[in-house]
């Protein structure tokens, strides 16, 4: 099934047309890409459930041992907040601040965007790939780091930080932290994956490169404990959840990639962009 987008004249309109398609699945009047959508969406949400359901190779010892970390943290949360903030700059100086934006948000969605926007200029399925696989890493964590909140609902720090259970006001996860995580995988599994190709200097360059991806969503976690807005287990959790959605939402594509259309329910989506057209499969 052959479907497509027919994109305005401006990026402007094109990625709010791609962002509402791709992350709202509102319907086009001028396509099908609705079903697309909806199929894409079904097929990456079974393979996160799927995923975070089914035990791996380490069976129940990696869920339990974090789970027992967390909870630790949790209880001790204050004596914790005071050992951390002991160890970061004071407030005065403000320099962890500066990666505080990489939370809002926008940024994942507008990240996405572009590289949607990038790839349809550029003729380039990869990046359209990219593009979507951010757009629905950023949804995903999302709803998990919403449903955490209600669940978890703490109290800010600076607002006495009472544990509570099942409020709208909630925020036991991070959600800066999980927003900015949420963007890392999807990067990372496209362009710094390791590849036995891969020359020394290549290889070392994709090693720092991805040591400074992965160390990102850290420093937006810890400019939001410096300001007394999380504590670290809260951080801890949306690093977590945003790390852990993209990784999934990445190999749900890889392995949609590897296999047939019928082994893997994918189907040949083309988005088009003025003259160019983009042809890839999810």
């Amino acid at each position: 099934m052959t479907s497509s987008i027919i994109c305005g004249q401006t990026p402007l309109k094109t990625t709010l047309v791609l962002f509402v398609c791709f992350l709202t699945g509102a319907p086009s009047d001028s396509s099908g890409e609705i079903h697309d959508v909806l199929d894409l969406l079904r097929r990456d949400s079974r393979y996160v459930l799927e995923n975070s359901l089914s035990p791996d190779r380490h069976g129940l010892i990696v869920p339990a041992a974090f789970t027992a970390l967390v909870t630790g943290l949790a209880i001790n949360k204050r004596e914790v907040q005071r050992g951390v903030k002991i160890l970061l700059p004071g407030e005065d100086d403000g320099a962890l601040g500066k990666f505080e934006f990489l939370g809002d948000s926008g940024v994942a969605a507008g990240i996405g965007a572009l590289f949607i926007v990038g790839g349809l200029e550029a003729g380039s399925a990869r990046e359209v790939d990219t593009g979507v696989m951010i757009l629905e890493s950023y949804l995903f964590t999302g709803f998990f780091t919403v449903l955490g909140q209600f669940i978890l609902a703490e109290e800010r720090p600076r607002n006495g930080g009472e544990m509570r259970f099942f409020k709208t006001d909630g925020h036991g996860v991070s959600g800066h932290t999980a927003l900015a995580a949420s963007i890392v995988c999807p990067i990372t599994h496209q362009y710094l994956g390791e590849d036995p190709s891969d020359g020394r200097a290549l290889a070392l360059t994709k090693e720092v490169s991805r040591a400074v991806m992965w160390s990102l969503p850290l420093m937006t976690g810890i400019s939001r404990i410096e300001r007394d807005e999380h504590y670290l287990w809260n951080v801890v959790l949306g690093l977590t959840i945003g790390y852990q959605m993209g990784h999934m939402i990445a190999r749900s594509h890889e392995e949609a990639r590897e296999g047939t259309p019928e082994q893997s329910n994918t189907r040949r989506s083309v988005l088009k962009w003025g003259p160019c057209s983009v042809s890839y499969l999810f």
